[in-house]
């Protein structure tokens, strides 16, 4: 049986710097890592300064290319439960604790980058690194 990934930002936007976009076809990513990814690319230009505006746009339409070929999952207002469950008994963030009850509900393999959220959700699920599956 083929394992399908669901990519935390981390994962995604290290598959694209290092091309391994091949694994994030048909592959999933939940709703909240469309503004994770975005929000990395407005810290590279803001804060960190290592993209020009132009640089940062280029980015974006590859993102927007690639996330095309992913299935989105959406959180619902009945999901929060579960994962203010997660986060409030492990200490991640209500993001971090989306993509652990995520996973789980919809049996997907966890690819992150973020070793607290790896160490963490190998209690739940299964979880790699890109590494691990490339």
């Amino acid at each position: 049986m083929m394992k399908h990934y669901l990519f935390d930002a981390s994962s995604f936007i290290n598959a694209v710097k290092s091309k391994n976009i091949d694994v994030l076809v048909d592959n999933y990513v939940v709703d909240l890592t469309i503004y994770e990814v975005f929000n990395a690319l407005w810290k590279e230009f803001r804060f960190i300064k290592i993209l020009i505006k132009e640089k940062v746009y280029e980015l974006a339409k590859t993102y927007v290319n690639l996330l095309d070929l992913m299935k989105i999952i959406h959180i619902y207002p009945n999901d929060v439960a579960k994962i203010l469950d997660i986060a409030l008994a492990t200490g991640l963030t209500v993001y971090d604790a989306s993509y652990i009850h995520t996973a789980r509900k919809h049996k997907l393999v966890l690819v992150t980058e973020d070793q607290k959220l790896k160490r963490i959700a190998r209690k739940y699920i299964d979880v790699y690194s890109l590494n691990d599956i490339v």
